[in-house]
């Protein structure tokens, strides 16, 4: 008899809240990982381009190390399990990044902003949720879809969002999706009127 050994997969679902404000953008990310034919210690997060994880926490906000993943993409990050994750069992996991992007805190008006993903290497995704809010005096409104579904808001909590988590939401249906968003700055909403008197 010819003995293999079944490949190894984890199966991931994210769901992921993109805050953008005056100073700077924040990425909020709920990771579930599945292991179906070995166990795993440690993965490796794929951090997009100009972000920085601030943190990775489990379901009990007990915080886990991590590190630059060697040999990977830049930005990779590798994130050891505080225990061995056994096939078939499954944990969930907390990324918090943030991003100041060059142009971000200079005199613009409007501008288009991609939603970043973080992703887990060599994961197989199952499906996900992004949602999106703006804080202050920025307003944000899609521009490009591709590959999302707009959520209800009683759908959010089953898709990993709560129901008041974004301005949009929307179910991610395949792993090659994209959202392009339009940020525009907003007149200050508080004014003051100053009077003098001699």
């Amino acid at each position: 008899a010819e003995l293999t050994r079944p490949e190894e997969a984890v199966e991931v679902k994210v769901a992921t809240l993109l805050s953008l404000e005056e100073q700077q953008q924040r990425l909020r990310s709920t990771i579930t990982l599945s292991p179906q034919a070995e166990p795993i210690q440690a993965i490796t997060l794929r951090v997009p381009a100009g972000w920085d994880v601030t943190r990775v926490l489990v379901a009990d906000n007990t915080p886990l190390a991590f590190a630059p993943a060697i040999g990977g993409e830049p930005g990779d990050i590798r994130v050891r399990l505080a225990q061995q994750l056994p096939d078939g069992a499954s944990t969930t996991l907390t990324v918090d990044a943030e991003s100041v992007p060059a142009e971000w805190l200079t005199d613009w008006r409007e501008q288009t902003v991609a939603f970043p993903m973080i992703t887990v290497a060599g994961g197989t995704f199952l499906e996900g949720a992004v949602a999106v809010t703006a804080a202050g005096d920025l307003a944000v409104r899609p521009a490009e879809l591709d590959g999302l579904i707009p959520l209800a808001r009683r759908e959010r909590e089953e898709a990993g969002l709560s129901a008041d988590e974004g301005t949009f939401a929307y179910r991610v249906v395949t792993a090659d999706h994209d959202a392009r968003l339009t940020v525009t700055r907003r007149q200050p909403q508080l004014t003051a009127r100053t009077f003098t008197f001699a």
